[in-house]
């Protein structure tokens, strides 16, 4: 343990000095930190009370924006960024990245805190912008209970997906909830197939059809992880009627014992456990990955950057670096709502309760970097616009009701593009 502090002090002095010295009147310097965490305004002016208390010299201003993509969006166009800005992964860093709104923090020894697999998922043109400090995983749960009652173990590729599928449903027992009346739920598992499918071709495929140089009925990968998906209702793997039944729905039967798997996402350990005081259920990669292939955790990052424009650099290096501490990152986890945090070390920090149970599960797989891919849904097409995106799903959850095959997903998909263009 005492490496760690011995670490994170030489960590915090070589930002500041890799960094030209600023200072406001008589050295006191304010930093303006932008995030988009209403809900989470009294958690996080507690914490930057912490980071003053530690460093007096350095106030943290807060500044939170309400919609905020659309304001984000205008307050970079018009170079109105504050000095520190929460950001996410995907095309939101890539944009103001190639901008030359953020400072390059490659040769920043913080950036260590965080596994190079990791920073591998958000490098922008091969630098380093973004600090990452909190993942949400899209990944599956399973009733830890049901899995031992029927002997199965916990899948780690399709081939052993499906055999547990048909124990359970051979038993009775629902194999997995997964709904289809909630876009948002739906696209995320969704995200994990195909990115389990595909591998690292997902973003290069998307790209391929968006210019015209594929289709998506031409792409295998593309149709065998929409046949999987499709495999689910064909043989009767869900909930009869999933298509109709809403998340809260979903949520209450997984929670209530009446299915063994549970395709969503690592945001809703909290309220299924709270529901269910009995439930003992455990995060897992999604198994839809060929057998020999790695399995995926699918996860949106968040992470801080530094205004390339901002005075104060150094007192700014210095807060990353301090949330890039493992205990500042365990303690910032459990507070904002996200699965796991890649900060190296963070798991020691957090408690062992039942609470953050999953948190710590998700932590080994992110520490471990051998046994999984860790993604930021580089697979994504974004290219392709949100209405595209929604659409692909929507196509998905017709198909599953008419009991159409993948190909019949993929004609539809390919017409649809083409009005689009």
């Amino acid at each position: 343990m005492k490496r760690i502090f011995v670490l994170v002090l030489v960590l915090c002095t070589v930002a500041v000095a890799s960094f030209a010295a600023g200072g406001q009147e008589g050295g006191k310097v304010t930093l303006t930190l932008m995030h988009f965490r209403s809900e989470l305004t009294a958690e996080y002016n507690a914490l930057f009370a912490e980071f003053t208390k530690a460093n007096p010299n350095i106030k943290v201003e807060a500044q939170m924006l309400g919609s905020w993509e659309s304001a984000f969006k205008t307050r970079r166009a018009a170079n109105e960024l504050a000095d520190v800005i929460m950001i996410h992964s995907g095309a939101e860093i890539v944009e103001t990245a190639r901008g030359g709104y953020l400072e390059d923090l490659s040769s920043q020894s913080f950036m260590k805190s965080v596994p190079r697999g990791v920073l591998d998922t958000v490098t922008v043109d091969k630098k380093d912008y973004m600090l990452p400090i909190v993942a949400h995983n899209a990944v599956p749960f399973y009733n830890v209970d049901l899995f031992a009652k029927y002997k199965v173990k916990p899948p780690t590729n399709w081939d052993e997906l499906l055999a547990a599928c048909e124990t359970f449903k051979a038993n009775g027992v629902t194999p997995v909830t997964w709904e289809f009346g909630d876009a948002y739920n739906t696209t995320f598992a969704a995200w994990d197939i195909f990115g389990a499918v595909a591998g690292t071709d997902c973003l290069p495929m998307g790209e391929r059809i968006f210019k015209g140089n594929s289709t998506f009925s031409s792409e295998p990968a593309f149709l065998k992880a929409v046949d999987r998906m499709l495999t689910f209702k064909k043989k009767g793997y869900i909930p009869e009627g999933a298509e109709g039944m809403n998340i809260d729905q979903a949520l209450s039967h997984f929670g209530t014992g009446k299915a063994a798997m549970f395709f969503g996402g690592a945001w809703y350990y909290s309220s299924l456990t709270k529901a269910n005081a009995d439930l003992n259920i455990l995060p897992m990669p999604m198994p839809a990955n060929d057998k020999g292939t790695l399995s995926i955790i699918d996860s949106v990052l968040e992470g801080l950057t530094i205004n390339s424009k901002a005075k104060e650099k150094a007192a700014a290096a210095k807060l990353l670096a301090w949330f890039g501490t493992p205990e500042v990152a365990a303690k910032h986890l459990q507070f904002s709502g996200g699965g796991s945090t890649p900060i190296r070390g963070a798991s020691e920090f957090i408690p062992d309760t039942r609470a953050t149970k999953s948190i710590r599960e998700l932590g080994k797989y992110v520490e471990q970097m051998g046994s999984v891919r860790f993604d930021q849904q580089p697979y994504t097409p974004t290219a392709f616009g949100r209405d595209v995106q929604s659409r692909i799903f929507d196509v998905i959850r017709e198909t599953m009701v008419t009991g159409g095959t993948a190909q019949d997903v993929a004609k539809q998909l390919d017409e649809l593009l083409k009005q689009t263009k």
